[in-house]
């Protein structure tokens, strides 16, 4: 008597299933509706300052690539997509290409193996997570977005790195997935990708992911990994990915440092970003790019090298693209 007693009860609530629907859709079109009223979203793009030396075949390629990121990267925001999963989104597309140094297409120390680092921030609580040297994650920008919303720490390196990844259930490979043709290392093969981010619900975010440069001895960790340095975002004033040789950003905290001259000599990112890499890095010797995001979210791009690949679209989701 119970069981049929209980399916009486079930039938007869039936009838409000579909007045709960309506309900329950107008209350998420709403959050929605609220979310899209706030600024108009961007997105920024980069492939690495070392894009200049490549070929003009290997260009073309690279940048088909950076458009394919940038209409899969619109298409999340303007459905109300969080930009840090946006950033993962686009930086993954990357990482999965041999053309960037970065996953799949990542540098060979002198010992000849290849070791990853990446990072990544949101702007909102400066909650942040990175990964170093590791050597199997297939999707390093994956694991760093893990370590920032599945633990309290902000960066694991090498195979404690790894064997977090694994057990956050991200795909793990073998090192030889990541060589691509470059068969010996050279000084030249330098490079990263990143991603900038600011998103419908007005939440800036950024992320950065390499394979370090060519001859880099093991164990070496660049920029890429260290916020501050080679990723930054702070809501209302910037996000900032940046590339190149990573010693002198670690030294000069760029992308911290673009973010202060941002917020406290109220320069807009083409400004700050030139000031640093410019009149900071180059005469120390560190050459490279970044990409940034400013207060008023318009994306700007800046480097010293002989040229970086980049990438842009906003809201009227015309992308721009060029090395």
């Amino acid at each position: 008597m119970y069981v049929f007693s209980r399916i009486k009860v079930i039938e007869g609530n039936m009838k409000y299933l579909p007045i709960l629907i309506v309900i329950f859709s107008l209350w998420s079109n709403q959050l929605y509706a609220e979310c899209n009223q706030q600024k108009e979203f961007t997105l920024m793009i980069h492939g690495g300052s070392g894009s200049g030396d490549k070929h003009k075949e290997t260009q073309e390629k690279m940048l088909k690539v950076i458009q394919k990121a940038l209409a899969e990267g619109h298409d999340l925001l303007k459905n109300g997509a969080k930009g840090e999963d946006v950033v993962v989104k686009v930086i993954s597309i990357l990482e999965d290409s041999p053309l960037f140094n970065a996953g799949r297409g990542g540098n060979k120390n002198k010992a000849g193996f290849i070791e990853l680092d990446a990072s990544i921030m949101r702007g909102d609580d400066k909650n942040c997570g990175a990964v170093a040297a590791v050597k199997r994650v297939k999707n390093p920008i994956k694991a760093a977005q893990k370590v920032m919303n599945a633990s309290k720490h902000v960066m694991f390196a090498g195979d404690a790195a790894d064997a977090f990844a694994e057990k956050q259930g991200l795909e793990t490979v073998p090192n030889s997935y990541f060589y691509s043709s470059k068969a010996t290392p050279s000084a030249k093969d330098i490079g990263t990708v990143g991603a900038v981010v600011r998103d419908r619900c007005g939440t800036w975010s950024a992320g950065t992911s390499t394979g370090g440069f060519g001859t880099k001895a093991p164990g070496r960790i660049g920029d890429s990994p260290i916020i501050g340095a080679g990723t930054y975002a702070e809501n209302n004033i910037c996000a900032v990915s940046c590339t190149g040789h990573g010693e002198f950003f670690i030294r000069y905290a760029a992308a911290h440092s673009i973010c202060s001259l941002i917020k406290y000599k109220a320069m807009d990112g083409k400004a700050a970003a030139s000031k640093i890499l410019s009149e900071e890095l180059l005469p120390a010797g560190g050459k490279g790019g970044i990409i940034v995001i400013d207060k008023i979210g318009k994306g700007h791009f800046h480097f010293t090298t002989k040229g970086m690949s980049w990438g842009r679209v906003t809201e009227d989701g015309k992308p721009e693209v060029g090395i």
